[in-house]
């Protein structure tokens, strides 16, 4: 089976060893992933995540992705084309503490 290329919207908490969990509570994580179905995406977003530092907390969009979709915004673009060139890639928006 060929694989495609999935569009996560997700939501992640910094592990404990994660030097930016001393500053920030979360994250909302925009990801590119290439996979056979929808469930290996899923696992490659969370390996993906895990690897930088974070815990998968909740996926709000999972969806194939087409580059025409994101021709308009240059950092999606540049998402996209990177998970093409490496099988995955991740831009991570972080929120700080509560006070």
């Amino acid at each position: 089976m060929e694989q495609e290329m999935y569009y996560g919207m997700l939501t992640a908490r910094p592990c404990a060893d994660n030097p930016e969990a001393a500053e920030c509570d979360g994250a909302y994580v925009n990801c590119f992933v290439r996979a056979e179905d929808p469930a290996e995406a899923k696992e490659r977003a969370k390996a993906l995540l895990a690897a930088e530092g974070w815990e998968l907390t909740e996926v709000r969009t999972l969806r194939r992705a087409q580059r025409e979709r994101y021709a308009q915004d240059p950092e999606m673009s540049r998402c996209y084309d990177e998970a093409l060139e490496y099988g995955e890639s991740a831009v991570i928006y972080t929120w700080e503490k509560e006070e």
